[in-house]
C-alpha cells in the first residue's frame, strides 16, 4: 500500500547516518597540529540526512527526486588546496533526480 489511496505505488523514505572518527585518527590530527600549527583541524564526525520520494508517473515509469545533506564531510577534514590553512570542507547539500523506465 502506498502513501495515499490515490497513489498506491508511490514511496517515501528518510535515512540518517552517523560516522565517528576514531581516537587514533584524532591523535594523528593532534600530531599534525603539533608539527604544522594550530590551524590543522581535528576530525570528529560526519552526519548524513537523506530524503527520497518515488513517484509512479504511470505503470513502468517512475521519477525519484532526492535530497542529501552532509554535515562535516570527511569528519571535518580540510580541503586539499588549503591543508595548512585549516579551511574545512563545507557542509554539502545535494539534490538528485532518478528516472526509471521499464519496458
Amino acid at each position: 500500500m502506498g502513501l495515499a489511496d490515490a497513489r498506491p505505488h508511490d514511496k517515501f523514505g528518510v535515512s540518517l547516518a552517523y560516522a565517528h572518527v576514531s581516537p587514533n585518527v584524532q591523535a594523528l590530527d593532534r600530531d599534525f597540529q603539533a608539527i604544522i600549527g594550530s590551524n590543522w583541524p581535528i576530525r570528529t564526525s560526519e552526519a548524513l540526512l537523506t530524503t527520497v520520494y518515488q513517484y509512479e508517473v504511470r505503470s513502468g515509469i517512475t521519477s525519484q527526486p532526492n535530497f542529501q545533506f552532509v554535515r562535516h564531510p570527511g569528519g571535518g577534514r580540510p580541503t586539499r588546496s588549503m591543508l595548512c590553512a585549516g579551511v574545512h570542507l563545507k557542509d554539502a547539500s545535494v539534490f538528485g533526480l532518478r528516472t526509471v523506465v521499464k519496458f
